[in-house]
C-alpha cells in the first residue's frame, strides 16, 4: 500500500478537502514565516466554523495592508474561534479586525502564553501521529 501524496499542484488543491469544523495551526511569527499562501487559500475556498491557533490574526505592522492573513477569514464568517497569543493590538495605531468580533459576540477568542501555544501544539501534534493517525 502507498502513501497518498503530500505534493498539490496548488493552493487551492492542497485546502480542497479541510471540513467545516476544522482546526487549523498557522505557523510563523510576525511577518517572518507566516503563511500567506494558506490565508489566501482558505480564505478562497471557504470552510466555516474554523478554529484558528496562530501566534496572532495579523503578521505586524511590516505586512502589506492587502496580503492575505486571517483577518480574511474573520470578515469572511469562517472562524467560531481563535486561540492565539496576541488577540489585541500591538501600537496603539494598530486596528484588528478581530477585536471588532470578538466585542460583538461574533467569534471566540482564546488568549494563550506563547510557550503554552507553542507546547499545546507539540502535544497536539504527538497525540496525533504523522499524518493525523494515532
Amino acid at each position: 500500500m502507498s502513501a497518498k501524496s503530500k505534493i498539490h499542484a496548488s493552493f487551492d488543491d492542497a485546502v480542497r478537502d479541510i471540513p467545516d469544523g476544522a482546526t487549523i495551526g498557522f505557523g510563523g511569527f510576525a511577518v517572518v514565516g507566516m503563511p500567506i499562501n494558506l490565508y489566501g487559500a482558505v480564505a478562497k475556498q471557504g470552510t466555516k466554523n474554523l478554529t484558528c491557533v496562530s501566534n496572532s490574526t495579523r503578521g505586524g505592522a511590516t505586512l502589506p495592508a492587502d496580503a492575505p492573513d486571517m483577518g480574511q477569514m474573520i470578515t469572511n464568517g469562517q472562524i467560531k474561534k481563535v486561540i492565539c497569543a496576541f488577540t489585541a493590538p500591538t501600537r496603539a495605531s494598530q486596528r484588528l479586525i478581530l477585536t471588532e468580533y470578538v466585542d460583538k459576540g461574533l467569534i471566540e477568542a482564546e488568549l494563550t502564553p506563547q510557550g503554552t501555544l507553542a507546547e499545546r501544539m507539540r502535544a497536539g501534534g504527538g497525540r496525533h501521529g504523522v499524518g493525523g493517525r494515532p
